[in-house]
């Protein structure tokens, strides 16, 4: 007879990870149902320890399960469980955020070409570059002295005034699309780096037309919108892995705006309906270039957008295949993400914040904020360019329904706006 002493598992769904639980007064049937992994320790003379793997616990044979845990692991005859002596480890690691001119990392425009990573262009810069004009170096090449650059590619994510963009190598460099076209927006523009190097190693796919599936083959025509979804199919094998989805520059971990469909084949599904398309154009049009979406716009209502038209096909494709929009592969086979709410001090654009402070700053809407960290006797003090409080009109309507809307924001004086700090952690069970 076995006694229970404890368990640690990892809930069905999203955003979950291992946690310590006490399922001994948990119906069997609900633990088979509501949990997919982990493991769960038992005893037999209260000294003793025996580890169960929960994977293995669910290949078993039940004859009943309407009843306890601790209730069912002493009724006569249950099967012989595959315990073993040694107990499981969990690791977690995290994401770390920085700020490139503070990281001290040289940057320049550059061409939007590919530069082989053989040894023979380890040290490539084309000196050609300085003679061409800035709207033919679209992108932006990031390279810092005595770095890892090869790490740096292979696990670094590039935001431009806040929005991710995808990047590959470049010889030595890091080469960031239509980074550079992006800077040229902003009257200050900001680099930041989000590293997943404590984590896994990185794969950027790119959303092309081939990967983009109809969804409905009886209507390929009906908008996205009023299907289940938009289906990427990309091919790559994810198995063991996590995904994260981003869309026009705002990075999606483990929440409703995608499902990740087929592993194997490695096909996404993007919830269109979940995200607040026209806030989103509204937000980022100004920091990063949306032309390639050919949006109607007025020339007498020109902060209006149509509805219908950003939630038609041909608009969602080509939102799609912005250099913000990617899926990203990370090594690693749990992910989980939290917002710690950072206080507002009362002061234009500080804030206070738990120590320390690793992780990226995002505003209520999304977009990444560049901080100023300083310690003040006990607090963490993170500075940003002010931005005050404001509402969308929009959202206090039935906007969906409307033909067209417009980006009229609602003020709240000299209050900051909300900001959180996006924390991503990676969990491993060895």
């Amino acid at each position: 007879m076995y006694q229970y002493i404890s368990s640690q598992l990892r809930k069905r769904g999203k955003n979950q990870k291992w946690e310590d639980v006490n399922i001994a007064g948990v119906l069997l049937s609900t633990l088979l149902k509501e949990y997919i992994d982990g493991h769960i320790t038992l005893s037999t003379n209260g000294i003793d320890r025996h580890y169960v793997d929960f994977e293995l616990f669910k290949q078993s044979r039940f004859p009943f399960t309407n009843v306890a845990f601790s209730t069912w692991l002493n009724t006569p005859g249950i099967p012989t469980l595959p315990t073993t002596a040694d107990e499981p480890v969990y690791t977690q690691t995290n994401i770390f955020y920085s700020d490139a001119v503070q990281a001290d990392y040289r940057m320049r425009a550059c061409k939007n070409d590919v530069i082989p990573t053989a040894p023979d262009y380890e040290f490539y810069i084309d000196a050609q570059e300085s003679f061409l004009s800035l709207a033919e170096k679209p992108d932006l090449a990031l390279f810092k002295e005595n770095a890892n650059m090869e790490l740096f590619k292979q696990t670094c994510l590039v935001s431009i005034n806040g929005f991710y963009h995808r990047s590959v190598g470049r010889g030595i460099e890091a080469q960031v699309i239509d980074g550079a076209r992006s800077a040229l927006k902003a009257p200050v523009p900001s680099v930041g780096i989000t590293s997943f190097a404590d984590i896994g190693g990185l794969t950027q796919i790119p959303i092309t037309d081939e990967m983009i599936l109809d969804g409905n083959p009886e209507s390929p025509t009906t908008p996205y919108s009023k299907q289940y979804g938009v289906y990427i199919n990309t091919g790559v094998d994810m198995r063991g892995k996590s995904v994260i989805v981003c869309l026009g520059g705002y990075m999606h971990v483990e929440d409703i705006v995608y499902d990740v469909i087929n592993k194997e084949k490695g096909i996404v599904k993007i919830n269109i309906n979940e995200i607040n398309m026209p806030q989103r154009i509204f937000e980022s049009e100004n920091w990063i270039d949306l032309s390639s979406l050919g949006l109607t716009r007025s020339i007498i209502r020109t902060d209006a957008v149509s509805v219908p038209e950003l939630y038609s096909n041909r608009v969602i494709r080509n939102y799609l295949k912005l250099p913000q929009s990617f899926i990203i592969v990370v090594d690693i086979p749990v992910l989980h993400t939290k917002k710690i709410m950072v206080q507002d001090s009362g002061s234009c654009g500080v804030y206070t914040a738990p120590t320390p402070v690793l992780f990226p700053l995002r505003n209520i809407y999304g977009r990444l904020l560049t901080y100023w960290e300083r310690a003040v006797e006990e607090e963490t003090i993170l500075e940003v360019e002010f931005t005050s409080d404001y509402e969308y009109l929009m959202n206090s309507t039935a906007w969906l329904n409307e033909l067209v809307v417009n980006n009229t924001v609602i003020r709240k004086g000299d209050k900051n706006i909300p900001c959180y700090l996006e924390a991503i952690h990676g969990y491993r069970k060895e």
